[in-house]
């Protein structure tokens, strides 16, 4: 009661500063990281003492005070937020990289590729088709060509592979549950992302191919390859230079760790690197290569609540709920086709890996979160393809925020489920 009494009273505060406070506290991006930082705190406790993950709580919160909610927050802050963001992701990439250790993985290796591959193989071709089908006959878009409409397809349906290891690795780390099970999930989760951008690679350049007077330019394969493979490489130096540091450094390993996240996004991202990438290579290095892996992550555990926080409830103000209305039927359709074949890849992965029996019909609820590089995707298809790229980029968005309100709850519901006794194999 105490808990909702203080959420409430903040955001009362905060309309009323809105309104009442001078123009240079009531616009400081400071002011507002600090009333998000309390307001997704006081929701994330409150969404766990109802039984839901601290996340779910941390989105809503985001979503009521932000732009295209009760303006507590305006877009201006969100925009101005950028930067902790940048930092979040780095912090989140650098942690999941830590949680591919090769000792927990090489049991799972078999069962890890056969569901990362069904997954990828069905989830493609039944979203291309299935959008296709929905998008022609059941909720028509008639302003886009029929090679658009598979140009689209095939994209969404990538778009749609994807999972989002930031809020699978928060989840499961809120939950304190780490068993075979979650080494599995993680697996597929972080070794997918890198599948996905050559895939979507690809897919850009089938979609260039079948629209030349739509798109705006061309994807090169081989530009794509030199951007991944420099951003393994950049992994490697930072990874090196965090074993130096924390094997000749005793003292303040955090304000280190911070710096070299900052570092990662800021320069390497506009050099057309992957900061997600960079930053997951480096913490596997460090965990599998080194003797200074649990180290890094007993700080990097320390350090992970309030990003958290602050991470997902900037990301719930960001959502446009404005465009719900728009796309909302046909995205709901998308959201319900993804995790149809998200549960038909994982039962058809775990078959023929003949492993894991116990997770055949209930996996997929590890796989239905999406955030990052999702909405990365969708940005790119707006820019690549003018005339309708952008409503199939506010489509995408519909259905990850959907996704990203599910995601948690499913994943939370099977690590409870495997909390109980299982006559799986």
């Amino acid at each position: 009661m105490m808990n909702l009494l203080l959420l409430l009273g903040l955001i009362f505060f905060g309309l009323l500063m809105r309104r009442e406070a001078p123009m240079d506290i009531s616009s400081s991006a400071a002011y507002a990281m600090g009333l998000m930082m309390l307001i997704g705190y006081l929701s994330g406790r409150l969404a766990r003492r109802h039984g839901l993950p601290s996340i779910t709580g941390y989105l809503l919160a985001g979503m009521a005070i932000g732009p295209f909610g009760l303006k507590v927050i305006s877009l201006i802050h969100v925009t101005d937020l950028h930067l902790i963001n940048g930092l979040a992701l780095s912090l989140i990439a650098l942690t999941a990289g830590g949680e591919i250790r090769l000792a927990r993985l090489r049991p799972h290796f078999r069962v890890v590729s056969w569901v990362l591959s069904m997954q990828t193989l069905i989830m493609i071709a039944g979203m291309t088709l299935g959008f296709w089908i929905l998008a022609t006959w059941v909720l028509p878009m008639p302003f886009v060509t029929t090679a658009g409409l598979l140009s689209a397809g095939l994209l969404i349906g990538i778009v749609s592979t994807a999972s989002s290891p930031s809020t699978t690795l928060a989840v499961i780390v809120e939950s304190g549950k780490r068993t075979s099970t979650t080494d599995l999930i993680l697996g597929v989760v972080m070794l997918k992302d890198i599948v996905i951008l050559f895939l979507f690679c690809v897919g850009l350049n089938v979609a260039h191919a079948l629209n030349p007077a739509e798109s705006s330019s061309t994807t090169s394969i081989g530009g794509t390859f030199l951007q991944i493979s420099g951003s393994v490489l950049a992994g490697m130096l930072i990874g090196g230079l965090i074993i130096l540091f924390l094997s000749r450094v005793r003292n303040h390993p955090v304000a280190f760790i911070l710096a070299v996240c900052f570092f990662s996004y800021e320069v390497f991202e506009p050099l057309g690197l992957h900061p997600l990438l960079i930053m997951m290579t480096a913490g596997f290095l460090v965990v599998n290569l080194s003797r200074e892996g649990d180290r890094l992550m007993d700080h990097l555990e320390a350090i992970s609540p309030p990003v958290y926080v602050l991470f997902f409830t900037l990301a719930g103000a960001a959502l446009r709920l404005d465009l719900l209305n728009a796309v909302g039927l046909l995205a709901m359709a998308l959201v319900i086709l993804r995790i149809f074949f998200k549960w038909v890849g994982t039962w058809a992965g775990i078959q023929l890996s003949g492993k894991a029996w116990h997770l055949r019909h209930r996996g997929w609820a590890a796989f239905v979160s999406q955030a990052g590089l999702s909405l990365g995707l969708a940005t790119i298809i707006a820019e690549q393809f003018p005339r309708w790229g952008k409503s199939i980029a506010v489509l995408i968005l519909a259905a990850i925020f959907i996704n990203q309100l599910i995601g948690p709850l499913a994943l939370k519901w099977l690590l409870d489920k495997e909390n109980r006794p299982t006559s799986g194999k």
